[in-house]
C-alpha cells in the first residue's frame, strides 16, 4: 500500500512538471520528463509479475540460432566493457522477439515498439532496406548489436539519465538485464529486414543509469564486485 501511495505522488509530480515544461516549449525537457513517466509506469508494473521461466522445447532454426547466438556474444563482449555481467539467451524472450519481428514484417510500417512487455522487457529494433533480396546474413547479429552501441558516441556519463538518441545504447549495456531475446523477419520480398531484441529485466530507468551505465574508462571489475 505504502508503495502504490508513493508511486502515484511521485507519478503526480512528475506528470504536474511536464504540464509546465510543455507550457514553455522545452522540448527536451518535456522528452526527458515524458520519458520518467514512462519509466515509473514500467517499474511499477514489473514488479506485479513473476520472474519468467525458461520455454522446454525450441522451435528455432539453425539460422535463427546462429542470428541469437551472434547477438548474444556482441552483446556480452560490448557489456563487459562497461563492467555489465554478461547476458543469456532466453528461449521464451527469443520467442516474444521472434513473434514481434514477424509482425514487423507483416505490416511493414516501419519501427515501432510492442505494446504488450508489461514492462517485463526492454526492447531494441533495427531495420534495413536494400535493392536486391538480403540473402546472406553472416555477421548481422554483431553488426545490429554494434549499431545500437554506437550511440555510446552522444552519451554524457557527467550526466546519468535519459536523453534523446542513447536508449539502444544504455538497454545494450544495462547492467541490471540478465535475460535476450532476438528475433529477425523480412519484407518487401526480402529486400527489407527487421530485428528485435528484448530484455528482461528492462533498463533505461531514469533514476538508476548511474549505477547501470558504467563508464568504461572507469570501470574496474574488482571495484564493481566490491559495491
Amino acid at each position: 500500500m505504502k508503495e502504490q501511495v508513493l508511486f502515484i505522488f511521485i507519478l503526480t509530480i512528475a506528470v504536474v512538471t511536464k504540464a509546465y515544461s510543455s507550457s514553455d516549449d522545452n522540448d527536451e525537457n518535456a522528452l526527458v520528463l515524458e520519458h520518467l513517466i514512462r519509466s515509473l509506469f514500467r517499474y511499477h508494473e514489473s514488479s506485479k509479475h513473476p520472474p519468467l521461466k525458461q520455454r522446454g522445447e525450441s522451435t528455432f532454426n539453425e539460422a535463427q540460432r546462429q542470428f541469437q547466438n551472434e547477438s548474444l556474444l556482441s552483446h556480452n563482449v560490448l557489456r563487459a566493457q562497461h563492467c555489465s555481467p554478461p547476458l543469456v539467451l532466453d528461449d521464451e524472450i527469443n520467442t516474444r522477439a521472434q513473434i514481434y519481428a514477424d509482425i514487423l514484417a507483416y505490416n511493414d510500417t516501419g519501427l515501432i515498439h510492442s505494446n504488450n512487455r508489461l514492462g517485463l522487457f526492454g526492447e531494441n529494433l533495427y531495420s534495413v532496406q536494400r535493392s536486391r533480396p538480403i540473402v546472406n546474413i553472416d555477421g548481422f547479429g554483431d553488426k545490429v548489436t554494434r549499431t545500437w552501441y554506437s550511440e555510446i558516441l552522444r552519451y554524457d556519463y557527467t550526466k546519468p539519465g535519459y536523453a534523446r538518441n542513447i536508449g539502444h545504447f544504455s538497454q545494450v549495456v544495462w547492467k541490471n538485464s540478465e535475460r535476450l531475446g532476438v528475433g529477425y523477419a523480412f519484407s518487401k520480398q526480402g529486400r527489407k529486414m527487421y530485428v528485435v531484441a528484448q530484455y528482461g529485466p528492462p533498463g533505461n530507468y531514469d533514476f538508476a543509469f548511474g549505477s547501470n551505465v558504467v563508464d568504461p574508462t572507469t570501470c574496474s571489475w574488482e571495484q564493481e564486485n566490491k559495491r
